[in-house]
Parts: C-alpha cells; structure tokens; sequence
C-alpha cells in the first residue's frame, strides 16, 4: 500500500495545487521535480547551517515549522525613503506606466514578474487601451526578460 506524501510547507514550497493550476501557469512535471528536488536541498542547508537570517517573521515561522532547531534572526528589509523621494526635476508621473523594479536573478523576483507578465498585465493592457498603458522592468539581468503585449518594454 501507497502511502500518501504530505504537501510541503514553508520556504520553497510550490504554490500548485493540482494538474490544472500546475497547467494554467505553464509548470511541467520536470519544473515542479526540480522544485522539490531543490526544497530538499534548502531544507539540508538550513539545518546544517549556523544561522539563517529571514526578512519576515512570517517566513521564520515557516522554517521553524519544517526545521525546529534552527537558529534564526529576522532582519527586515529597509529603504531610505528619504532619498528615494521624487525630485523637483524628475518629470511628474503620468498615470500610465507599471515599472517593476528588482534584482531579476533572484527567483522570488522572477516569479513575481512572471506572474505580473502571465496573470496581470494582459489585464492591464486590454482595459486601458485607449490611455495605451506601458509596463517595464528595471533592475539588474532585465535584458533577459521579454515583456509580451502591447505597451510593454
């Protein structure tokens, strides 16, 4: 008898339910494969290092969930957001454009546009037409990435 394998949880676990959502978002059995295969290795890792730094209390949650003993430490994403405010030269926003803007080869980055490029922009796009709606990626290894649709650079 086949015991049945429980669905991971926590860092690195796939976000597919089932054939058909694994289908919709173009995920094939290798992908979802190497995504488990490279969980396991995560997994090895966390346990055998001497500390783990998370940026969200969420997400230690999650690893001390599947990894109990580790030593871990949430350090939260910050940004200067004095620096980062608009300048009295920069041109004034135009209420059309969609810029992501990230390091694109670290994977959440990936996922996160290509969710954005697969999921949501062709939304976009097909609604504000007639405002001709633009989209780009700005961030370091972006010349890989092609953005279908209309507007999309």
């Amino acid at each position: 008898m086949r015991r049945k394998r429980r669905r991971p949880k926590g860092p690195g676990r796939s976000t597919c339910r089932n054939a058909r959502e694994r289908a919709a978002l173009s995920i094939s059995p290798a992908e979802t494969c190497r995504r488990r295969k490279l969980q396991r290795e995560e997994l090895v890792t966390y346990r055998d290092a001497d500390g783990v730094y998370l940026c969200r209390a969420l997400d230690e949650r999650r690893l001390l969930d599947r990894v109990p003993g580790a030593r871990t430490a949430v350090i939260p994403n910050a940004a200067d957001v004095e620096y980062y405010q608009p300048r009295s030269t920069d041109p004034p926003p135009d209420g059309r454009t969609v810029v992501y803007f990230g390091l694109l080869s670290y994977v959440p980055n990936v996922d996160a546009v290509i969710h954005f490029i697969r999921d949501i922009w062709p939304r976009i796009a097909r609604r504000t037409l007639r405002r001709a709606a633009r989209s780009s990626a700005a961030g370091r290894h972006r010349r890989s990435w092609h953005w279908p649709g209309p507007g999309s650079r």
